[in-house]
């Protein structure tokens, strides 16, 4: 039996996962508009703040019913791919 293959195999899917996740945080903050905010409790925050990525108060309402709507599809989703009996 050799580790090696199952060792190489962890490493591999570590470093992808790390690179998925750092790939999707960047490109979230810079070209989205709530700078990958997805819950609403972050957008609320973000409104008042004063930086580059601050969210205007006339939006938080609109940014925090996207995030509803998209929680919601991503549970119907999960329920599709993931049914129990």
């Amino acid at each position: 039996m050799k580790i090696s293959k199952y060792i190489s195999e962890f490493l591999g899917t570590g470093f992808l996962f790390c690179a998925v996740v750092a790939s999707y945080i960047g490109a979230a903050y810079w070209f989205t508009s709530s700078t990958s905010f997805a819950n609403p409790a972050g957008t609320i925050g973000r409104m008042f703040s004063n930086s580059f990525a601050g969210i205007n108060p006339e939006n938080v309402l609109y940014f925090c019913i996207a995030q509803i709507f998209g929680s919601i599809l991503a549970f119907l989703v999960y329920r599709y791919f993931f049914k129990t009996n």
